[in-house]
């Protein structure tokens, strides 16, 4: 993941802004843009933009709130550059921005120099372009106005961009292979969407239970499937929280069961120039699944009660739709993570009212991310 630090500003006394005659107390801030250029990709959906407030130190902060307000430049141009229009190319949620002396500055730092940002929400609605760019600007704020008034933000098209969108899904077969089912290898039509700030894809729909994701690091270019991804919990009393697991297919003396990986993750082999195809190497005897595991308070697996969903054996990504998979021969889960067909009903009905709650706004506790 790439973090941006933002540097302290250089500061300059100035007059005290009033509105609307009502007295603020908005100390000797200053407010601009963090940096003159912001630079993204298309894929996250949203970009924030910083806009800084500084202070010499704790004191000089403001008590009452710093109220910032941004317009766009449409007197913009770059023939380099796709410029944006607003409404048409992307949106942003809010001209208005507040600053709210809520800040935690640590006793030994209240002498020293403070920085905060607050990010301007703006939502990218044409993914075409390579490069699209627009300006913004502040028109206003109630505070002293620093030098950095305007902003650039540029978008550019990144290998991470190039890897969002629709894919077909498919896999070898399914773990296990329940005698009284249909094959169901696929493909499925899918789509990856990028979260920049965490490094990976949700992908969904999901031809398994729940969303899988796969992550990415934009430095490297290297796109990989964590062996073992905390995802919810199944139980937070009992200790029991269900993954996102890549597993070997074990031969035992009772017939086969699923063993956890030592590695800590698949690398993809995928196509860099076309962003046509993504296979996962050494999958064939390894399934992508969603086990329900007891954990230490560290989270680490303790044991295995079940999974929640047929396992997906070597599962792999194509842009153009590929032919039907021929149903390959099944084996027979070991008893000791076999569930009964009451079970994976139960496990089912469980997980979808997780999943509604989360939609409706319920309470559904993400782990790991």
């Amino acid at each position: 993941m790439k973090y941006i630090k933002y540097l302290a500003m250089v500061l300059f006394a100035g007059a005290l802004m009033t509105s609307c005659g009502e007295k603020v107390e908005v100390g000797q801030t200053t407010v601009e843009f963090a940096q003159a250029t912001a630079k993204s990709g298309f894929g996250g959906g949203y970009l924030y933009v910083p806009i800084a407030i500084s202070g010499e130190n704790a004191a000089a902060m403001n008590s009452s709130d710093v109220t910032v307000k941004i317009k766009v430049d449409d007197t913009y141009t770059n023939p380099n550059a796709v410029v944006g229009v607003e409404d048409v190319d992307y949106r942003i949620t809010s001209y208005d921005l507040k600053f709210i002396n809520n800040y935690e500055i640590p006793e030994e730092d209240k002498d020293k120099e403070f920085t905060k940002t607050v990010g301007v929400e703006i939502m990218i609605l044409n993914t075409e372009p390579e490069v699209m760019e627009f300006k913004l600007a502040i028109e206003s704020c109630n505070t002293t106005l620093g030098t950095q008034t305007e902003c650039v933000v540029r978008l550019e098209k990144s290998p991470a961009d190039r890897l969002c969108g629709s894919w077909y899904a498919s896999y070898d077969s399914l773990y296990p292979d329940w005698d009284d089912r249909q094959d169901f290898t696929g493909p499925f039509l899918t789509n990856f969407t990028w979260n920049s700030q965490y490094g990976y894809y949700d992908i969904n729909p999901h031809p398994s239970t729940l969303p899988m994701c796969i992550y990415f690091d934009e430095q490297e270019e290297v796109l990989y499937l964590p062996t073992l991804e905390p995802m919810a919990w199944y139980s937070s009393a009992d200790m029991q929280l269900i993954f996102q697991a890549a597993m070997a297919i074990v031969e035992t003396a009772d017939g086969y069961s699923l063993s956890l990986l030592k590695e800590p993750a698949i690398i993809a082999d995928y196509d860099k120039t076309n962003f046509s195809y993504i296979n996962f190497p050494g999958m064939e005897s390894i399934t992508l699944v969603f086990p329900v595991l007891v954990v230490d308070q560290n989270l680490n697996p303790q044991s295995m009660l079940g999974h929640l969903s047929e396992g997906m054996v070597n599962p792999k990504f194509t842009r153009t739709k590929p032919s039907a998979v021929a149903p390959a021969a099944g084996v027979a889960p070991a008893k000791s993570v076999k569930l009964s067909k009451e079970q994976m009903q139960a496990a089912y009905d469980i997980i979808d009212a997780e999943l509604k709650s989360l939609a409706n706004g319920g309470e559904f506790n993400i782990i790991g991310r």
